[in-house]
C-alpha cells in the first residue's frame, strides 16, 4: 500500500484512533487530538469501522462505481473492428460520432493504437547449420585498379617505377619519403665531460 506523504493516518494508526475511542473511553474530540487529526476525519473513520469492521479501516478505491458516460461495450466492439480494418481516428471518430480522443484512448488500452502492431511481426530470418562451416559466405566487392604503389630509394633519392617498368595504372602512385633522423644536440657540443 503506497500512502501519500502527508497522510496523518496509517491503517495501523485507523485502528488506534478507535481502539481509544471504543476501549479506552476517549472523547472523539480528545483522541482526534492526540492522533493529529480533524474531528470529522475521527468521526468518518469510528463509521466505518461500526460499519465494516477492521476492513474498513483500509484505504480504498478512488475509481468510481459507475461511469455513466462510459463508451458502451458495443461501441468499443465497433471501434475495434473498425481499426482492424485499418482505418484513421478521425474516420472512426466520424463514423461512430465519438471524440477522436476517446477513440485514441481505447485503442490504447486494446493495444491497437499503432497500425503495425494490427499485423503480426514476421519470425526472424535464421539461418542454422548443425556444424560450423556448412555456411559459405562471400564478400564481394568491386575494387579498381590497383598498380604497385612507387618507393624512393634512400641511397639514390629517386622514385622507382613499381614491380614492372611498363606500369601504365592510372591509380596514383604512394610515394613513401625517408625522412632524415633529427641532429641529436649532443653531436655538436662535442664528447661529455666526465664529472669530477
Amino acid at each position: 500500500m503506497n500512502l501519500h506523504k502527508h497522510a496523518r493516518l496509517s491503517p495501523r494508526g485507523r485502528a488506534l484512533l478507535v481502539d481509544r475511542i471504543l476501549v479506552q473511553g476517549l472523547r472523539i474530540e480528545e483522541a482526534a487530538h492526540a492522533a493529529g487529526v480533524s474531528v470529522r476525519t475521527a468521526y468518518k473513520w469510528l463509521k466505518r469501522y461500526r460499519e465494516e469492521g477492521p476492513g474498513g479501516l483500509t484505504d480504498r478505491s478512488s475509481r468510481p462505481h459507475s461511469s455513466p458516460h462510459a463508451l458502451s461495450p458495443v461501441i468499443v466492439a465497433q471501434v475495434l473492428e473498425q481499426r482492424r480494418s485499418r482505418q484513421t481516428y478521425r474516420q472512426i471518430a466520424q463514423r461512430l460520432s465519438v471524440a477522436p480522443s476517446t477513440i485514441a484512448r481505447v485503442l490504447r488500452r486494446a493495444g491497437l493504437h499503432r497500425l503495425a502492431e494490427l499485423e503480426p511481426a514476421l519470425p526472424h530470418n535464421r539461418y542454422e547449420y548443425a556444424l560450423p562451416g556448412q555456411l559459405l559466405h562471400l564478400d564481394i566487392k568491386k575494387l579498381g585498379r590497383i598498380g604497385s604503389p612507387a618507393t624512393v630509394s634512400p641511397a639514390t633519392g629517386r622514385a622507382g617505377t613499381g614491380a614492372s617498368a611498363g606500369n601504365t595504372s592510372t591509380w596514383p602512385s604512394t610515394i613513401t619519403r625517408a625522412w632524415p633522423s633529427p641532429p641529436s644536440s649532443r653531436t655538436s657540443a662535442g664528447p661529455v665531460p666526465a664529472r669530477p
